[in-house]
């Protein structure tokens, strides 16, 4: 089996071998900081509650330092207690997550957590400093990555680990990290810093190598040859993986806006294998952006999601911390896809579960689309021996490799996934014209379930809401989409490939003002991605203008009515491999529109 996404890219010299940078070094030796402000501590049910300034380093040749707010939560029982270093995400700051640091102390945990330069939201924190004064970037390295405001947001963490390992209620061996989003990076930095000094390493959305897929792509590309490859050097956690000592866990993803596949599988390939390094496992969360909606995941009903983004987290961390429950589930991809007929592959991995399986699906997706854009399609695995399932995954373009994974989630709420398989077919014996499986208007046509309407990342969300509605639907008993301004919603998935094939010559819906007022500000689009990510909005003009009533009308919108509007030569034609995302777009507050039947036309209508 050909796994992702390491195709096309090659790990750099030493890479593998890296060491810890030296600009590290200071605060690695364990050695506290220096607290320069302290508030009383409190008492809050069966945890105490300690707010506290840390000054983590003397900036050199300039007078300055950073007094970075912390929250520290233990519980009232004494210890030793095993603990978390908890990180925050982007725009986060430690006053906001106060809940959550506490909500770790009540399960059992002595937690700390802290502002982070950098990505704090420098306006709310409560920090000191010149990142919260409003100076400093975090993508700088001139004239070396001290300048970077993230180089002290580092620090801030490797600083709190210090006051964590001195802590007399905490057992240094068992201490853990946590984080999602921006902290998920932070959680994968403080790893591959930290070493054996972190038991485990819990990670959501975020990990390493920026420059492979991310969004932040452009923004590296942008920088001076040598500035980026020093920012690189020391601040992506994915080229330091090789000095993780923890076990580890990552959540991801597949349709992340931030953080893309192939970033998570190359840091996982970093990580060393278990064995004479840690345990690594991985969920890659098929259709979700910056979301786990699976079993354990961002919904669960077993955890306060005031206090944890999963209950996954809760659960790894007190297998691993505390030895109470069950480990996680494996999911291994087992053997090469092989034919099945003439329009099938037959995929297949292997699981091990100290608990029972309760759910194992495969999902599939067109391996020649953006990876934000993707549509992944469940089909049901089937058991075939012990701790084996298999699955049959539709050809539909020999042209185009598809990509697939195994899921499977465990009595107890874990989720786990194979890594992301590749399915060529011209090498499994099709000819790169056949068509396996035909496709028809009606296959399209189920694109457009309320199921998949979804936020369109990226786009504004101010002041209004999408979703779906009885109110919204042309016939009773039926649900259709609302658009409430400002706000986009799209439908993923929308593959030029598909369209071509069945023959479809645009798009068919109905709408309506959700009002008495009209709306005049309903706009329709199809969204291409190509370069690394760079985003071009094709524009139906028939719509751009037009006034809808509270009467339902029909609008239809061949593929001739779009237009990459302000590019006279557009960047890449509308049906290309980039095509991927129907949006839907109100941008006028207040206003309100019904969208319902949303269809592809074929060549009759």
């Amino acid at each position: 089996m050909l796994v992702l996404p390491c195709v096309g890219f090659v790990l750099g010299a030493g890479v593998l071998d890296a060491p810890v940078p030296e600009i590290y070094a200071p605060y690695l030796q364990g050695n506290p900081p220096e607290i320069v402000e302290e508030l009383p501590e409190q008492r809050i049910g069966d945890v105490l509650v300690r707010e506290f300034w840390f000054v983590p380093r003397e900036i050199p040749g300039t007078g300055e330092h950073y007094e970075i707010h912390s929250v520290l939560a233990r519980p009232v029982a004494p210890g030793p207690h095993p603990a978390i270093l908890f990180c925050h995400g982007g725009g986060g700051y430690t006053q906001r997550e106060r809940t959550c640091i506490i909500g770790w102390a009540k399960a059992g945990y002595v937690c700390i957590g802290q502002d982070q330069p950098g990505f704090a939201n420098a306006g709310a924190a409560l920090s000191r400093g010149p990142y919260f004064e409003g100076r400093g970037t975090m993508f700088a390295a001139t004239p070396d990555a001290t300048a970077s405001a993230l180089y002290d947001g580092v620090v801030a963490v490797l600083r709190s680990l210090a006051i964590l390992r001195t802590h007399p209620d905490v057992d240094p061996s068992r201490i853990g990290v946590f984080g999602g989003s921006w902290g998920g990076y932070m959680t994968n930095m403080a790893a591959a810093l930290a070493g054996d000094r972190l038991a485990a390493a819990f990670a959501i959305y975020g990990a390493g190598y920026y420059d492979l897929a991310s969004v932040w792509m452009p923004t590296l590309q942008a920088m001076p040859d040598d500035e980026r490859e020093r920012w690189l050097a020391a601040f992506d956690p994915g080229r330091l993986a090789t000095n993780t000592g923890a076990d580890y866990m990552i959540l991801q993803a597949t349709d992340d806006w931030f953080f893309w596949p192939p970033s998570i599988a190359a840091t996982l390939d970093t990580i060393p294998a278990e064995g004479p390094g840690p345990r690594k496992n991985w969920l890659f969360s098929p259709n979700d952006y910056h979301a786990i909606r699976l079993p354990g995941g961002t919904g669960s009903s077993l955890v306060n999601h005031a206090e944890h983004r999963t209950y996954m987290e809760l659960r790894f961390m007190d297998w691993r911390l505390k030895g109470e429950g069950a480990a996680f589930p494996t999911a291994q991809a087992l053997g090469e896809p092989v034919r099945e007929g003439d329009a099938h592959v037959r995929v297949r991995f292997a699981t091990t579960s100290e608990l029972p399986i309760t759910r194992a699906q495969v999902y599939w997706t067109a391996g020649e689309m953006p990876w934000r854009l993707q549509w992944w399609e469940p089909v049901e695995a089937q058991a075939v021996g012990d701790g084996l399932y298999e699955a049959l995954v539709p050809v539909r373009h020999a042209s185009r490799p598809i990509l697939w994974l195994g899921v499977i989630s465990d009595e107890g709420e874990a989720t786990v996934s194979t890594r992301i398989g590749r399915i060529d077919p011209t090498e499994l014996g099709w000819a790169a014209e056949d068509r396996p499986a035909p496709v028809t208007i009606a296959d399209l046509n189920t694109l457009f379930g309320p199921g998949r309407f979804r936020w369109a990342a990226g786009s504004p969300r101010k002041e209004g809401t999408i979703g779906t509605t009885a109110d919204a639907a042309r016939d009773e008993g039926g649900e259709g989409l609302l658009v409430r301004g400002r706000y986009s919603g799209a439908f993923w998935g929308v593959r030029a490939l598909d369209i071509a094939a069945a023959g479809a010559t645009g798009l068919r819906m109905w709408v309506r003002s959700g009002g008495e007022e009209p709306v005049d500000s309903f706009h329709v689009g199809l969204v291409v991605e190509v370069e690394a990510g760079r985003r071009y909005i094709w524009h139906a003009q028939s719509v751009e203008g037009v006034s809808f009533g509270p009467e339902w009308t029909c609008i239809d919108v061949p593929w001739s009515d779009f237009a990459c509007v302000g590019y006279p030569e557009p960047p890449a034609p509308l049906m290309s491999d980039g095509l991927g995302e129907l949006r839907l777009t109100v941008d006028t507050v207040g206003q309100t529109i019904h969208v319902d039947d949303v269809e592809f036309m074929g060549p009759d209508a």
